[in-house]
């Protein structure tokens, strides 16, 4: 079993995991763009490489949204004490 937390953590650490994980999967769409460019003309797929292209703009706008937001966030936490029992374990 995992300890119990016992120091707090800024939300925003959390939102830029997540910012993270969106370029994570930009990453894959390039991938799968780039094996299908690869295959021969005749078995492309057109509608194939352009749904990956609009899941991996989107993914990576979404994930620079949060890793931007994520970021002031967590700059902007009130970390003062963070062994504090009184305050919340995660702060905004």
């Amino acid at each position: 079993m995992m300890p119990t937390p016992t120091r707090a953590t800024p939300a925003g650490c959390v939102v830029v995991l997540f910012g993270l994980a969106a370029w994570v999967y930009t990453g894959l769409c390039c991938v799968v763009i780039h094996m299908e460019h690869h295959l021969p003309v005749a078995k492309q797929d057109s509608h194939v490489i352009r749904t990956w292209e609009i899941h991996g703009v989107l993914s990576f706008v979404a994930g620079l949204l949060m890793l931007w937001f994520g970021l002031r966030w967590a700059v902007r936490a009130d970390m003062s004490d963070p062994d504090d029992p009184t305050k919340p374990k995660v702060r905004f």
